[in-house]
């Protein structure tokens, strides 16, 4: 076929690969596969009642009881596996969504390179966006690109 096609060919075959995890856990760009975290840390207070206004509740019931804690790096309170307490519910569940990711890359018989491989990170830059667990805003250098763009004075300039 040529090279041609061949982004189009990439990034139809990679979303294939990993078309059971679209959109809600894993995104493809290109070569690169991004797997979103958990939508909640889930702190908690060091009681172990929810303080994250992203935590939802599937049942719809308000928490009924406390749940296993223990501090984290940042002494911030964090939901513990109760028969593992020594890790957090959080890094847990974002290591489950990696793993299906790798299985069904490497049933296809894909491969990754481990140096450019980050797992678990605070923030990544991507497509010139910098996304953390809050949010994701456009990188320093792209705001500054478009504020100093001219002002259009013809048609020809728009």
């Amino acid at each position: 076929m040529g090279p041609t096609n061949s982004v189009q060919i990439l990034q139809g075959d990679i979303s294939f690969i990993i078309q059971k995890e679209m959109p809600n856990i894993a995104a493809a760009f290109m070569d690169n596969v991004n797997v979103r975290g958990p939508p909640t840390c889930y702190e908690t207070d060091s009681s172990g009642w929810y303080v994250s206004t992203a935590f939802t509740f599937t049942d719809s019931s308000p928490q009924s009881a406390p749940v296993p804690c223990t501090l984290g790096l940042d002494s911030q309170p964090f939901e513990v596996i109760p028969k593992n307490t020594g890790i957090h519910w959080f890094a847990w569940e974002h290591l489950n969504d990696i793993n299906c990711v790798l299985q069904h890359v490497k049933e296809a018989g894909g491969t990754f390179s481990g140096w450019k491989m980050d797992i678990c990170i605070l923030e990544v830059v991507a497509v010139g966006h910098c996304c953390t667990y809050e949010r994701c805003y456009p990188k320093d250098h792209k705001v500054h690109k478009i504020m100093d763009w001219l002002d259009c004075n013809t048609l020809t300039k728009v």
